[in-house]
């Protein structure tokens, strides 16, 4: 056994086989959560987030190290010390799921016409037909028939990329079929 990892006690099952290594931890290190999602803080079950983030952040061996039997996990969680860094990791557990509600509001207001997609170059949208849902190039919209040239005039006499155009189409097909 190494004399660096941490040894299990005396009358755990794995005392002679097993250790606990624990990698040094600095300002760069990224937790890894490799799980089902973690609760939300704002939204669902509290007393499962509650014993989630105590589960992760308060040292254990059994469940009444967690919290006392009188208690609830609420009034545990809100006993318990979480340090600045601990705090911080929680808040940033939440961030994904601030960021799937924000994407989720943008495609309602999108889909009920409260906004519009700009396009920086309206040249180039007002000949690519990509805001159309059901819009995927093919061979007939004239983009692959003029991919020898660099460029073409529109019926406004502005030069329009090709492969720019295409590129924008092919974007806004994939983004369309993720769902966005």
């Amino acid at each position: 056994m190494p004399k660096s990892g941490l040894l299990f006690t005396s009358r755990h099952p794995l005392e002679d086989t097993h250790y606990l290594a624990v990698e040094k931890v600095d300002e760069f290190t990224l937790p890894n959560l490799v799980s089902e999602t973690l609760p939300r803080k704002d939204k669902g079950d509290r007393e499962d987030y509650c014993t989630t983030m105590l589960t992760l952040f308060q040292p254990w061996r059994t469940g009444l190290d967690l919290k006392r039997r009188e208690e609830s996990w609420e009034e545990a969680f809100q006993r318990h010390q979480f340090t600045e860094k601990q705090i911080q990791l929680m808040w940033n557990f939440n961030l994904k799921y601030e960021c799937l509600d924000e994407r989720d509001d943008y495609h309602a207001q999108l889909r009920s016409g409260a906004i519009t997609v700009p396009s920086w170059d309206e040249a180039a949208a007002a000949n690519v037909d990509f805001l159309r849902s059901d819009y995927s190039p093919t061979t007939t919209d004239g983009i692959e028939e003029c991919a020898e040239q660099s460029a073409f005039l529109d019926e406004r006499g502005l030069f329009i990329d090709v492969t720019q155009a295409s590129k924008m189409a092919d974007i806004w097909r994939v983004l369309d079929l993720a769902g966005w």
